[in-house]
């Protein structure tokens, strides 16, 4: 799950952002929408704003579904790639809005990497990998998981790993029907 977090300040780029280029970066991941044509955003760049573009493409992502969500963020990865700025006065505020994006990242348990730019798992547990269907709890197995994913990227604290993944474990535990798989669960934990 990407949170608003990120996603609000990658949006922060959209002024260094060329409007085919905010389309495109949506567009190559599977994300369209009726209102608009690429030709028609390449031939007239001035009558579109990337900043609408993001925000419209990006509501049409379904963020609480696994799938939608690695795509989407990967669309705001090359978001971010495309940014660029001209002139000596923006180099300081781009930087600031890159450091924006990086803190985020941070404190929703992703990595922002440089060169090129992305935001990934990093080492972090990958929703995906995770059957949570049936469980009546699954919001408080998302905020437990996003917790063990912030100390595992941020603090690397092998005794703060250990006891959010014992109690990530019981509270998966407690909540699960037969059909849910502990051994996946053991096993994603394992990797702490």
């Amino acid at each position: 799950m990407v949170s608003l977090n990120i996603r609000g300040a990658v949006l922060s780029l959209s002024p260094y952002v060329t409007a085919i280029d905010a389309y495109m970066s949506w567009s190559r991941h599977g994300f369209f929408h009726p209102e608009y044509n690429p030709s028609a955003i390449k031939n007239n760049p001035g009558l579109y704003d990337s900043l609408k573009i993001f925000t419209c493409l990006s509501q049409n992502v379904d963020w609480g579904e696994q799938g939608q969500a690695s795509r989407g963020l990967r669309s705001l990865s090359q978001f971010i790639r495309m940014a660029g700025y001209d002139s000596f006065s923006d180099e300081g505020d781009f930087a600031r809005i890159i450091s924006d994006i990086r803190t985020a990242c941070r404190e929703d348990g992703f990595e922002f990497r440089e060169d090129p730019y992305t935001i990934t798992h990093g080492e972090a547990i990958a929703l995906n990998e995770l059957n949570l269907d049936g469980l009546s709890t699954t919001e408080g197995i998302y905020r437990k998981i996003k917790q063990l994913n912030r100390v595992l990227v941020q603090d690397k604290d092998n005794l703060e790993v250990i006891g959010f993944s014992k109690v990530l474990l019981q509270s998966w535990g407690e909540s699960s029907e037969d059909s849910v798989s502990h051994s996946l669960m053991a096993a994603a934990c394992g990797r702490c």
